[in-house]
C-alpha cells in the first residue's frame, strides 16, 4: 500500500520557493470486505421459542433481530459510514441439521400463529436431547463517504450468534376425565 500523504508542488504558495507540502489523498474507488473489518456488525442474537426447551416432534421456532445498519469510523484514513446489510442466514439447529434462509424469521405472536406451528426458520428435532443451536448472518457492505459519495464493497461477511441451548422433552398425551387440576383424583391424573 502507498503513503496516505503524496507530496505536491506549490510554486505560488508564497514564502519563496515552490517546495513540496502534503496533501490528502484521493479516497479509495472501492473497498474490500477486509478494509471495513475494524468497523464489524453488530452482535447477532438467536431467539428460540418456545424458550430453552422444546418437545420433540414438534416445531421450534428460531428468528434474529439481525437488521441493516450502520457504523461510522475511519479507514483508509478517511472518515467513513459503513451500512451493513443482512443477505442469508444459516441456522445451525444443532442436531447435525443446517439450512439457510433469506429470511431473519419472527416470533409466533409477529407472525399472527399458535405456538408449535411451521414458520420458514422452524425446525422439528426428531429425538430427546440437548443440543445447541445458532444462526450465521451474511452481510454484505456499502460504503458511504463524508462527502455522501457512495463506493462499493467487495466480498462478505458472516456474524454468528453465540450458541443457545434446548432441552428436548417427549410428550405424551392422556385423555382423562374432567380436567386435572380441578380434580386431581379422577383416573389418569
Amino acid at each position: 500500500m502507498s503513503s496516505l500523504l503524496t507530496p505536491v508542488q506549490c510554486r505560488g504558495c508564497g514564502g519563496g520557493g515552490g517546495g513540496a507540502r502534503p496533501t490528502a489523498p484521493a479516497p479509495p474507488r472501492s473497498f474490500t470486505i477486509s478494509d471495513v473489518l475494524t468497523l464489524a456488525p453488530a452482535s447477532v442474537t438467536l431467539a428460540a421459542e418456545p424458550s430453552t426447551w422444546s418437545i420433540v416432534g414438534s416445531h421450534t421456532n428460531f428468528f434474529t433481530t439481525a437488521t441493516k445498519h450502520a457504523a461510522a469510523g475511519t479507514v483508509l484514513g478517511h472518515p467513513i459510514t459503513v451500512t451493513f446489510t443482512p443477505v442469508s442466514y444459516r441456522w445451525d439447529s444443532g442436531d447435525g441439521t443446517t439450512r439457510e434462509t433469506t429470511t431473519p424469521g419472527a416470533s409466533w405472536a409477529a407472525l399472527g400463529q399458535e405456538d408449535f406451528t411451521a414458520t420458514a426458520t422452524s425446525h422439528v428435532y426428531r429425538e430427546k436431547a440437548n443440543v445447541q443451536a445458532s444462526v450465521t448472518v451474511t452481510y454484505t457492505a456499502s460504503v458511504t463517504l463524508a462527502n455522501g459519495a457512495s463506493i462499493p464493497v467487495t466480498g462478505t461477511l458472516d456474524r454468528a450468534s453465540a450458541a443457545v441451548p434446548i432441552e428436548l422433552f417427549t410428550a405424551d398425551t392422556v385423555i382423562t376425565v374432567g380436567d386435572c387440576s380441578e380434580h386431581p383424583q379422577q383416573p389418569r391424573c
